[in-house]
């Protein structure tokens, strides 16, 4: 079963949304299933998550368990919000040029994590895939003493749903100061989705719209 809707585009009609979701909780209310936290199992492809305006796409195999689902904080953030985004399954990548060939975007429409620590002060930077942090650059736009990569025994402990080294680029709901790179600027970006084998792709203006992030140029020369 595969469902390709795009309710805030006009290719639905909120009457049509409506229509489906009335249909949908026919199927879930007898078994004493609500929301659509219970959707994932019932549909073999896509769980749909039906907010007024918009529909959000998140392709599923059965076969995958509660368990594995990573990022919860991200996913219930933009549902909440109403924001449109895609997520997709893809062959485990562990590197930003690997997850982009999977997902058959460029570097330059990943939004890559970059862990630092500022004079100790754990901090997430979000650069476009195919740049690197110039670290002078960055302690000069955080006003630190010093600026360094972070170790993954430092910044893991704060991502308890998210495999290691797929944090998603939300570090406002994990109590993380971040910093935007102006060098991201793709319309769209695509990001881990809490593990090396999901992402998910947004508009960058409803992903700045949310996060309100300082921005500032952090890209080494190349």
């Amino acid at each position: 079963m595969v469902f390709v809707l795009r309710g805030d585009a006009g290719f639905v009609r909120d009457k049509e949304v409506e229509a489906l979701r009335r249909s949908l909780q026919h199927v879930l209310l007898p078994l004493g299933l609500r929301g659509s936290e219970a959707m994932p199992p019932l549909l073999n492809d896509f769980l749909l998550c039906c907010l007024p305006g918009h529909i959000a796409t998140e392709e599923y195999e059965l076969e995958k368990g509660d368990d594995e689902v990573s990022a919860e904080q991200v996913r219930r953030y933009l549902m909440e919000h109403g924001v449109e985004y895609q997520i997709h399954p893809h062959a485990t990548a562990y590197t930003t040029s690997e997850t982009a060939e999977a997902e058959h975007v460029s570097a330059k429409e990943m939004a890559k994590v970059v862990m630092l620590t500022a004079d100790d002060r754990l901090l997430m930077a979000v650069m476009s895939g195919d740049e690197i942090v110039d670290m002078e650059k960055a302690r000069t736009a955080l006003g630190a003493n010093s600026v360094r990569l972070a170790n993954e025994g430092e910044f893991s402990p704060s991502f308890p749903d998210c495999d290691k080294g797929a944090e998603p680029p939300f570090g406002s709901l994990y109590d993380i100061p971040m910093v935007v790179d102006q060098g991201l600027d793709s319309s769209r970006i695509t990001f881990n989705a809490g593990t090396h084998t999901e992402t998910i792709t947004m508009a960058l203006s409803d992903y700045l719209a949310l996060t309100k992030p300082k921005r500032a140029d952090l890209a080494a020369a190349r």
